[in-house]
C-alpha cells in the first residue's frame, strides 16, 4: 500500500491555501450584507425571492441579514429566500424548533392586526454562531406590528469574541409612541452590552429595517401648500397638501443628486430650521441618531450623493392596467411553493411583490411599454390611492398630503429614507479592538411591491487600525504573505526531492 509523499503538490497547495485564508481572515475582518423590505401583507413571487437572494449573496459576504416586515401568515415568503441562500453554502438561523419568523397579533385603531416579521441571519464558514431564534421587544402601544426583533450572533475578531446584536426595527409612525420605542430599544441595547462585558466579550449592534424618519417640509418660497378642512366624524380636520407646482419642484429634488443632498438636510434627524407654517421641529430620532450611525450619516460625513428615497412610492399594481395585474397574479400563484391556500392567494387584495423582470415580461406579452413603472415619474411619486396620513380619508394622490407631528402640525413630507441600515456608534459600543464601516447602500428597484422600496447595504467588521478603504493593499499583503509561505514550502519540497533523488541514485 502506497503512502502519500510528504511534500506532494496537493499537500503543498493545501498548506498554502489554509495558511493564506487564515491570515487574510485575521487581518481583513468580515463583510456583512444586510437588506430589508416591508411587504404590507404582499406575497412574494419566486422571481422576487430569487432576485433578493442573488443580491444578498452577490459578493459572497461572510454574514447575511435579511429583515422582512409584515408578511402574511398564510405565506412564508422568507423561506424561499432562505432556501436560495442556503443553496449557496450558507447556514441560517433556521432548523428544527428554530425559526427566524415571529408572528404578531392584536388590535389597533383600524381593527385586527395579524402578520409576521422575519429576521433571517445566514453565515458562511465556521466563524459565526447563533443564539436561539429572534426575540421580540420594544412594541409600541396598541401597535402589535411596531416592534423590534433581536437576534444574537457571535464571531471572533483578533482572537476576541464579538457579540453582534442584530436588530430588525419597525418603528411607529407617531412621534410619541416612537420615542417610547427608542427609549426601550436603547435600554435593551445597554442591558445586552452589559451582559457581553461581564462575559469578556466585545459588543456591537447592527440595525436594519423601518425607522420611520421622514423629510420635513421647511419654509421655502419654492414650495407652497394648500389647506383644506375635512370632517371625518363630528369635528373638522385640517389637511395640508402640495400644490401642482410644488409637486413638480419636489420631484426634481427627489430625482437629482444635488436635490437629494438638499433633501437630506431636511431629514428629521438633521433638520435645524423652521417647518412649513412656522413650526419648530424637535424629533425623537435626534436621540436615536446620537446612538446609531446610519447610511444617511455616512452620506453626510463622506459627502456622498444620497440614494433615492426608500418611501413612499405608488405600488406597481396601481401603475399598470388591471389585465397585467391579473396576469402576474395567475403566473405567480401557479408557481409559488409556499402558498398554503392557492385560491386564497389568488383572491387576496394585498397583491404581489414581484421582480421587475417578471413585470417587464408580462408587459411585453401584452405589447406594452415599461414607462409606467419608472420610479422617477410623477405618477410613481404622487398618484397612490391610499389614506391621508393619520386619517381615514381615502384619496388618489396620497403622497401630496403632509404627515403630522406629535402636536398634529402637518410638517412631514410623505417621503424619506425610512428603510435603513446602521450600527452602534463607537462612543456607545465601547468596541475596543475592532471597527465597523459602510461599504455601500442601495435603494433597489429590481423588485416591486407596495410603497416601500427594497434596500440593502454592505458593512465591514474589521480589527481596529486595519486599512478601511484600500482593499487592494490588503489583498496585496495577503497574496505577498501567501507567496512567501508558498516559496518556503516549495523550497522545502525541492530540497526534499533532491535528497530523495540523490538517495535513490546511491542505493
Amino acid at each position: 500500500m502506497l503512502s502519500p509523499r510528504p511534500w506532494s503538490t496537493t499537500n503543498v497547495l493545501g498548506h498554502v491555501l489554509f495558511i493564506v485564508s487564515w491570515w487574510v481572515r485575521g487581518t481583513t475582518g468580515y463583510t456583512i450584507a444586510a437588506g430589508s423590505w416591508k411587504l404590507n401583507a404582499r406575497k412574494q413571487s419566486e422571481g422576487s425571492s430569487a432576485y433578493i437572494a442573488n443580491v444578498l449573496t452577490k459578493h459572497r459576504d461572510d454574514l447575511i441579514i435579511w429583515y422582512e416586515m409584515d408578511t402574511v401568515l398564510a405565506v412564508i415568503n422568507w423561506a424561499n429566500i432562505a432556501d436560495n441562500i442556503r443553496g449557496r453554502g450558507y447556514a441560517c438561523n433556521q432548523g428544527p424548533g428554530q425559526s427566524p419568523a415571529l408572528p404578531y397579533s392584536g388590535l389597533n385603531s383600524k381593527g385586527p392586526k395579524n402578520g409576521v416579521h422575519a429576521l433571517l441571519v445566514c453565515a458562511r464558514g465556521s466563524g459565526f454562531s447563533f443564539d436561539a431564534g429572534p426575540k421580540s421587544c420594544c412594541t409600541a402601544r396598541g401597535k402589535p406590528n411596531k416592534n423590534v426583533l433581536v437576534q444574537t450572533v457571535h464571531v471572533q475578531v483578533n482572537c476576541k469574541v464579538v457579540e453582534l446584536m442584530i436588530l430588525g426595527v419597525n418603528f411607529d409612525t407617531h412621534d410619541g409612541e416612537k420615542a417610547e420605542q427608542i427609549e426601550l430599544l436603547l435600554r435593551e441595547v445597554r442591558r445586552q452590552q452589559a451582559d457581553a462585558s461581564r462575559q469578556g466579550h466585545l459588543f456591537q449592534a447592527i440595525l436594519v429595517g423601518d425607522i420611520n424618519d421622514r423629510i420635513v417640509l421647511k419654509t421655502d418660497a419654492r414650495l407652497d401648500v394648500e389647506v383644506a378642512y375635512m370632517r371625518p366624524w363630528t369635528h373638522m380636520r385640517k389637511v395640508v397638501s402640495l400644490t401642482n407646482r410644488s409637486q413638480a419642484i419636489l420631484r426634481h429634488l427627489l430625482v437629482t443628486n444635488h436635490g437629494r443632498r438638499e433633501l437630506l438636510s431636511w431629514d428629521v434627524k438633521y433638520f435645524d430650521d423652521t417647518a412649513v407654517g412656522g413650526v419648530s421641529v424637535r424629533h425623537p430620532s435626534r436621540t436615536f441618531c446620537d446612538a446609531f450611525f446610519l447610511q444617511t450619516d455616512w452620506w453626510r460625513e463622506s459627502q456622498r450623493d444620497p440614494e433615492p428615497v426608500t418611501y413612499k412610492y405608488t405600488p406597481w399594481d396601481q401603475l399598470v392596467a388591471s389585465d397585467i395585474v391579473d396576469d402576474i397574479a395567475n403566473v405567480a400563484s401557479s408557481t409559488g411553493r409556499n402558498l398554503h391556500n392557492l385560491n386564497e392567494s389568488r383572491d387576496s387584495d394585498d397583491g404581489w411583490a414581484v421582480s421587475f423582470a417578471e413585470l417587464e415580461r408580462a408587459l411585453r406579452v401584452r405589447g406594452r411599454a415599461t414607462n409606467s413603472l419608472d420610479p422617477t415619474s410623477m405618477p410613481s411619486f404622487f398618484m397612490m390611492s391610499d389614506h391621508i396620513p393619520k386619517t381615514k380619508f381615502q384619496v388618489e394622490d396620497a403622497q401630496t398630503y403632509l404627515n403630522s407631528n406629535m402636536k398634529k402640525d402637518p410638517v412631514y413630507l410623505s417621503f424619506g429614507w425610512l428603510d435603513s441600515v446602521g450600527f452602534l456608534r463607537p462612543k456607545l459600543s465601547g468596541n475596543l479592538g475592532f471597527d465597523m464601516v459602510f461599504l455601500d447602500f442601495e435603494t433597489d428597484f429590481g423588485v416591486r411591491g407596495g410603497d416601500h422600496a427594497f434596500t440593502h447595504a454592505r458593512l465591514y467588521l474589521m480589527p481596529a487600525g486595519a486599512v478601511r478603504k484600500n482593499f487592494l493593499g490588503q489583498w496585496v499583503w495577503a497574496i505577498g504573505g501567501g507567496a512567501a509561505v508558498l516559496g518556503l514550502l516549495v523550497c522545502g519540497m525541492c530540497k526534499h526531492s533532491r535528497r530523495c533523488w540523490r538517495r535513490s541514485n546511491t542505493d
